[in-house]
């Protein structure tokens, strides 16, 4: 039997994907989202009684512990965009998807998805990007493939129900 999804945190919640997530997840029930972000949520939802936004950040394990909190389900799309600095990049995707993992961990039978970003393929040549195409990155050991995020190779193996297999970076 499923459990019932009625409270999810959407990191990330003011970008594109997220507000888009966050739409797609009121027409499937959900009753409550929170929306972690260093950026203002400006959208109609803010208005909704439904909806809990923090200003904060996925590298503050604090604010992501207290966001995590009473949560079914987190959906970290937090990411910072290509043109951010190296370091903003691995520091928000790599550290901040360490953060949300191990707030998951502390608060028990919470399910965890990983959204990855844009950025593993560099400042885009073309548009549409699809799975396929060249990442900033290579071949793991065994015909994996993997992206250079804000120059540290990161490789996210990201079990289903626990978050138990969790490695990044590989070098730095």
């Amino acid at each position: 039997m499923e459990k019932e999804i009625k409270t999810v945190l959407v990191t990330g919640g003011s970008g594109f994907l997220g507000i888009n997530l966050i739409r797609h997840l009121r027409t499937r029930g959900v009753e409550r989202i929170r929306v972690l972000d260093i950026a203002p949520f400006d959208y109609p939802e803010a208005k909704e009684p439904w909806l809990e936004f923090t200003l904060g950040d996925v590298r503050d394990p604090a604010a992501v512990n207290k966001c995590v909190d009473g949560c079914d389900s987190v959906v970290n799309t937090a990411a910072a965009l290509p043109l951010y600095s190296p370091e903003d990049i691995r520091t928000t995707e790599v550290d901040g998807a360490r953060n949300v993992i191990a707030a998951c961990r502390r608060a028990g039978d919470v399910r965890m998805v990983q959204i990855s970003s844009t950025a593993v393929y560099g400042v885009p040549k073309k548009h549409p990007i699809y799975e396929d195409d060249e990442l900033i990155g290579g071949t793991a050991p065994g015909g994996g493939r993997y992206a250079t995020v804000g120059g540290a190779d990161a490789v996210f193996v990201i079990s289903r129900r626990t978050a138990a297999d969790f490695t990044a970076p590989l070098a730095e």
